[in-house]
């Protein structure tokens, strides 16, 4: 029983020391964007980096596939 003791506060009094030490929490920054997320899903924003190559991105306008009209026959080739 006594070894028990020993043990819990020989492991007990380095965690707290540990503890104490530890950097406080930081606080999670919220980043604004100056653009509308349109599409719904989550934007990721990062910070310029030295060194990075810009791009130009395509103004081209996104669109549904056709629907493919359904044949009464499946499996069949043509």
């Amino acid at each position: 029983m006594k070894a028990t003791k020993l043990t819990l506060s020989t492991l007990a009094i380095p965690a707290l020391a540990l503890a104490a030490c530890a950097p406080e929490a930081e606080e999670e920054t919220t980043m604004e964007v100056g653009v509308e997320d349109v599409g719904g899903g989550e934007l990721q924003v990062a910070d310029p980096q030295p060194g990075e190559v810009q791009v130009d991105l395509p103004e081209t306008p996104m669109k549904n596939v056709p629907a493919e009209p359904e044949s009464d026959s499946e499996g069949e080739a043509e």
